[in-house]
């Protein structure tokens, strides 16, 4: 309906543009494209920042899963891609405590379950590899 659809276009947003631009860029560039290009050591703060504001995502996420059948409603949308798409980093590179998110890993298990993940959680960055529950659905 009218208002999912609504709700779907809100939370892509709020997820691809602003979690993908204030955690999830930094993030990748701090642990990823900084060692790899060279540039020096990841700068603690910004990681630091990044991480403690990732909190908010991951808790709205599980607040949002909590009551609905998919994120933004009853059916699987852009809004679950885009906010798999930015946890997905996040757990390549270990930075979720997903004991304090039981909700939030029920919600990421079903969508590593869908077929279309298979090939995202099977991609590999040279010298970096991920945590050893990163492929794993059941995890």
């Amino acid at each position: 309906d009218i208002i999912e659809r609504a709700e779907t276009r809100r939370l892509t947003h709020y997820f691809a543009v602003d979690m993908g631009g204030r955690v999830t860029k930094p993030i990748l560039f701090e642990k990823v494209q900084k060692p790899m290009a060279r540039l020096g050591a990841p700068d603690s703060t910004a990681m630091r920042t990044a991480v403690q504001l990732s909190t908010k995502y991951l808790g709205a996420i599980e607040e949002l899963y909590e009551h609905r059948n998919w994120i933004a409603g009853g059916s699987y949308s852009l809004a679950d891609i885009a906010a798999v798409a930015q946890i997905s980093v996040l757990d390549y590179v270990d930075l979720i405590e997903w004991d304090r998110y039981p909700v939030l890993r029920r919600w990421y298990a079903r969508v590593k379950s869908r077929r279309a993940m298979e090939a995202i959680l099977a991609d590999r960055i040279d010298g970096v590899p991920p945590p050893r529950h990163y492929s794993n659905v059941d995890f």
